[in-house]
């Protein structure tokens, strides 16, 4: 993915992030740490491997790619046609699908739906496929049956430049700049005006290993991202490292937190012999996926490892159970909960009045936990 002049790129920067038009500093260029949080353990802790409600729905669910909640519904990201099913968030009644495989140009046609960029804003939500990026909403009527297509609102449908990559995890930073990954950058992201179709790169990598060239930074320092549901915030969780970190979009900072894992990593990692990647044989890993609230952070979190057999045969094993660790959005630990192994995906109500789950072999059922105190 290519990238504009620096110059062009802190005039970017400085039009999206500062607080106000006066103010002449370029917010998340430095970057300065507010502070870093030591989470040695977690004030409480709910077993949920045999403690969770089951929710019969009337429409079965297959081949789950990612489930997201909006103010009201629970939506749900499949495999085949349709690529979208809806359900309310409250009662998990059924309530609608929209979405078909195609080319376009039809609003609720997708090609090569990314999974990591389905991300929900409050009342909206991101799509981003291989030629467009939207944002939707649902606008159903009260009192109306099923779901219909002209209940899917498109709030913005902008066209992706041929260059710009798959987008990979990308975000919402606001209105009319997103935020996506790419290979061999030198920073974590690739910002994109959706209106001018300017980009470049932003938010440094973390320097725990500065020995490993940055063209091999994707894949050491690989996460997952969330955004807050208005935008201000996002967080990042690391792969390879029990380390997250909450940036505040306005402020221009952000806060580290560092989790004391049961197995360290390893701290002699090597770099392939291009530079482009390192050799993850014998690496452990940590967080797995992470989703938000309007107050807490969702972040799943399991110890794991791929490792070469006797045979030469590979296989991932893990070390720890699964778990999801809830911090508020400052970075304080606020909760553990530990996790049935069948877990994946999940997804919590914006009030955090549930959180849900889907089973693989149990498409007639939701399971779900109240996180109300």
């Amino acid at each position: 993915m290519r990238a504009i002049k620096l110059a062009a790129t802190y005039l970017i920067i400085l039009s999206v992030f500062s607080c106000s038009t006066d103010k002449k500093e370029t917010l998340l260029e430095d970057q300065p740490l507010v502070k870093t949080i030591e989470v040695t353990k977690f004030p409480v802790t709910i077993d949920l491997r045999s403690n969770l409600d089951s929710v019969h729905i009337s429409n079965p669910l297959y081949k789950i790619r990612k489930m997201i909640s909006t103010k009201d519904h629970l939506v749900f990201m499949n495999s085949e046609e349709p690529l979208f099913s809806v359900y309310d968030a409250l009662t998990a009644k059924y309530v609608g699908n929209f979405g078909f495989a195609g080319k376009g140009p039809l609003d609720l046609e997708f090609d090569g739906i990314n999974a990591s960029s389905f991300k929900s804003y409050r009342d909206n939500f991101l799509i981003t496929d291989m030629s467009r990026i939207r944002v939707l909403s649902i606008d159903q009527k009260k009192g109306s049956q099923l779901l219909t297509d002209n209940d899917v609102k498109v709030l913005k449908n902008a066209k992706k430049a041929a260059d710009a990559g798959f987008f990979n995890n990308a975000f919402l930073a606001n209105d009319n700049m997103i935020f996506t990954t790419d290979m061999f950058t030198k920073k974590h992201f690739v910002y994109i005006d959706l209106e001018t179709g300017e980009q470049g790169d932003t938010i440094d990598f973390p320097d725990f290993h500065p020995e490993i060239p940055y063209t091999a930074y994707h894949h050491l320092y690989t996460s997952r991202t969330s955004p807050s549901l208005d935008k201000g915030r996002f967080v990042l969780a690391y792969g390879r490292f029990p380390v997250l970190r909450v940036y505040d979009l306005k402020k221009g900072s952000y806060t580290q937190i560092n989790v004391k894992p049961e197995n360290k990593q390893k701290t002699d990692i090597q770099a392939d012999a291009q530079g482009k990647s390192i050799q993850g044989i014998g690496l452990f890993t940590y967080y797995e996926n992470i989703v938000v609230s309007e107050k807490f952070i969702y972040a799943k979190y399991q110890e794991g490892s791929f490792e070469r057999k006797v045979n030469g045969e590979y296989e991932s094993l893990n070390h720890t159970g699964a778990e999801i660790h809830v911090f508020d959005w400052n970075g304080n630990p606020v909760k553990k909960l530990l996790l049935p192994d069948w877990v994946n995906p999940y997804t919590i109500t914006q009030n955090d009045e549930f959180i849900y789950f889907f089973h693989p072999e149990n498409e007639n059922y939701l399971y779900r936990k109240s996180m109300k105190d």
